[in-house]
């Protein structure tokens, strides 16, 4: 008879190996049911019905709970998985305190967020909630990082240059032969009477 903790081990063992063998099944039926989660939470977010946002929301949560559960290094998938733990939340509609009366269906709030992430700040939509604040300082920092990244990274490519260093080198090398050579041209040349 096998001790409690080698069965508990191979369940563990037997969870990782499955997803591991249906891996592209498996991450296209999360990658299905996340978009079903986002476009049920934006109809809920318009309707006020959050019980389908719940629901997916908790499949996520037993989805990340058994892989965590069955993880060889919890540790490790945390580090790897945290946006998987993020994903369990129902973010949209679900956990609003306060209603800003600016917004009023998701275009103005992906207005009022690229707004905010570029720091352009009209002021025709703010925060009117603490949560609503939070959210938008982090958007602020996240935004300032994201357009300088972006801003930095055309730039380079506007400014970059070829690699000429060999190319100078060769030339380099090539006028040092010419030199050495020199002494050696000026001793013909007075031999033939040409100075």
């Amino acid at each position: 008879m096998a001790a409690p903790g080698a069965i508990r081990l191979d369940r563990r063992h037997a969870i990782t190996a499955f997803v591991d063998c249906h891996r592209y099944v498996w991450e296209g039926a999360m990658a299905a049911l996340a978009v079903a989660y986002l476009t049920v939470g934006l109809l809920a977010d318009e309707r006020g019905s959050f019980l389908p946002v719940i629901v997916i929301g908790a499949i996520f949560f037993v989805e990340f709970s058994v892989r965590l559960w069955a993880a060889p290094s919890r540790p490790l998938y945390l580090r790897k998985h945290w946006i998987d733990a993020v994903s369990c939340l129902p973010m949209i509609g679900g956990l609003r305190h306060g209603i800003n009366p600016n917004v009023h269906n998701f275009g103005d709030a992906l207005y009022w967020a690229l707004i905010t992430t570029t720091t352009v700040g009209y002021g025709d939509v703010v925060p009117v909630t603490p949560e609503g604040r939070i959210l938008a300082g982090a958007l602020v920092f996240v935004g300032i990082g994201l357009v300088g990244f972006a801003s930095g990274q055309i730039t380079a490519g506007l400014l970059a240059t070829r690699d000429d260093s060999s190319k100078v080198l060769e030339e380099v090398a090539s006028m040092r032969s010419e030199l050495h050579r020199m002494p050696e041209l000026l001793i013909d040349r007075e031999g033939r009477g040409e100075a």
